[in-house]
């Protein structure tokens, strides 16, 4: 996690910056869920996190790399995927 946004409004929501360092293996990702099985908020961002990496994964952007993501926890939720250009300084982002 690299930053936390509070927004305050109607409605209101927290925004959470993750970048993405390396992949983490699905038992890694089990044991982490099952030994926190009682905190439901860890267990909808560890499932949003997987879902952004699997629709990134899915994506064919062969000029940009997977660079990590903004998490919105609120009404409605929202998750924006960050790419920057290979070889370049230009970002291109896409909400989901």
């Amino acid at each position: 996690m690299k930053d936390i946004n509070v927004e305050v409004g109607i409605p209101p929501g927290i925004v959470i910056a993750f970048v993405k360092e390396r992949d983490v293996d699905a038992e890694t990702i089990n044991k982490l869920l099952e030994e926190n099985k009682d905190k439901e908020m860890l267990k909808l961002i560890v499932r949003a996190l997987q879902k952004a990496d699997t629709m990134q994964r899915e994506m064919n952007l062969s000029h940009y790399k997977f660079q990590g993501l903004h998490m919105k926890i609120g009404l409605p939720p929202d998750l924006s995927l960050k790419f920057s250009r290979v070889g370049d300084n230009t970002k291109f982002s896409s909400s989901i």
